[in-house]
């Protein structure tokens, strides 16, 4: 079956099996001043190099492929140009008061240009995007 449920679910099967876990930050307020907070989802993502045929324009920086299932990113969807997204080295969770602490040899990358959301009439079922760095 076809159903944007189906979809989703053959996705987050396809991720669980052999993505990487990254972290999808949108900073609110003025952006990462004191004080200014920040909702954040951790999930898991299929992330690749660009290929050259996938390129356009000036390629100045290292890019990657970065693909997502919409699953746990409810309160940051629709994901935004001005999102970020977190990649690292061996991330690991910490317990906290308030949930869980994320930490681990890891770099903030701006996503580059729009996200892309896949859709199946209203549905997102799939969202790709490019992140530099």
């Amino acid at each position: 079956m076809n159903s944007p449920e189906a979809i989703i679910g053959r996705l987050d099967a396809a991720l669980a099996r052999t993505g990487r876990t990254i972290m999808v930050r949108r900073w609110t307020g003025n952006g990462r001043e004191d004080g200014d907070s920040r909702i954040e989802a951790i999930v898991k993502a299929s992330v690749r190099p660009e290929k050259a045929d996938e390129i356009v324009g000036d390629a100045n920086q290292a890019r990657q492929r970065v693909i997502l299932s919409p699953t746990g990113l409810a309160a940051l969807m629709p994901l935004l140009p001005s999102d970020r997204i977190v990649l690292g080295g061996a991330p690991f969770e910490l317990p906290w008061e308030s949930g869980s602490f994320w930490i681990g040899v890891a770099a903030e990358r701006p996503i580059h240009g729009a996200p892309t959301s896949i859709t199946i009439g209203d549905r997102v079922v799939r969202i790709e995007l490019t992140v530099l760095g």
